[in-house]
């Protein structure tokens, strides 16, 4: 930590990030499994350092905010990634979320590891395991690019059994941090409308080709909700959530 402390205290603006993101991406090469990944980002989001230093950046010089802005986007009308910081093997980003109701949530993974810091807001999740059985009520789909660009697309992945899943609810709050690895999956429920929901996100290197959804047998419900039109996000937009992250990262991690 003193390294990251050193990097914080001696550059600013454009500089700042990109020796954050070698910093980083030096940590990472130490990383010699997926736990020790998921570890290193528990330690980075729990103390907030990092977090702060990259939002006070972004914030206060316009090339690293041109920068921030050109590699963030919208999924949808659900939410905003906000790219702070990347890596071939790391992303540091923003969710900001504008609305998730139950009927667009849906079972998914991921294709590396990732610890998450709810900054504002919260949500219900449902995280677990998911078991092959044939007799299942779900079907497993992958998702890529379509290959116009503008998105993404699910796909079935053929040979996977319609799957069931073992899982535990919990609600996520301001302050509330979780780790997810490649082996768990995940389902967010009722995104609160009572407060504006704001999380960070590390994620680490893919060790998974494809991220698994699981679309319901019976309704078929999920396989639309994956199917997200991906667009730009504006200057502005980016920089009020800077803004209101860079605030509640001061308020609430220590």
């Amino acid at each position: 930590m003193e390294d990251l402390r050193h990097i914080v205290n001696c550059n600013t603006g454009s500089h700042l990030i990109a020796m954050l993101e070698n910093f980083i991406a030096t940590r990472m090469v130490a990383c010699s499994s997926e736990q020790e990944e998921l570890d290193f980002f528990s330690e980075m989001l729990g103390e907030g350092a990092l977090a702060s230093a990259a939002l006070e950046a972004a914030r206060t010089c316009d090339q690293a905010m041109q920068r921030v802005t050109e590699r963030s986007y919208c999924e949808g009308d659900i939410l905003t990634r906000v790219i702070l910081q990347q890596g071939e093997d790391f992303e540091l980003r923003l969710h900001s979320w504008n609305s998730l109701s139950a009927d667009e949530s849906v079972w998914h993974g991921h294709q590396y590891p990732i610890v998450v810091r709810c900054l504002a807001g919260g949500y219900e999740q449902e995280l677990g395991v998911a078991l092959e059985n044939p007799e299942g009520e779900f079907r497993v789909f992958g998702r890529r690019s379509k290959p116009n660009g503008g998105g993404f697309e699910t796909y079935p992945l053929e040979g996977q059994c319609a799957r069931s899943v073992i899982a535990e609810k919990h609600h996520v709050t301001a302050g509330t941090q979780y780790a997810m690895s490649t082996s768990q999956l995940h389902r967010l429920q009722e995104v609160s409308s009572d407060s504006h929901t704001l999380t960070l996100v590390m994620r680490g290197s893919k060790r998974e080709k494809n991220p698994l959804f699981l679309a319901s047998l019976t309704n078929g419900a999920g396989q639309d909700a994956i199917d997200r039109v991906r667009s730009d996000v504006s200057p502005s937009v980016v920089k009020a959530i800077v803004k209101e992250a860079l605030g509640q990262v001061r308020q609430n991690v220590k």
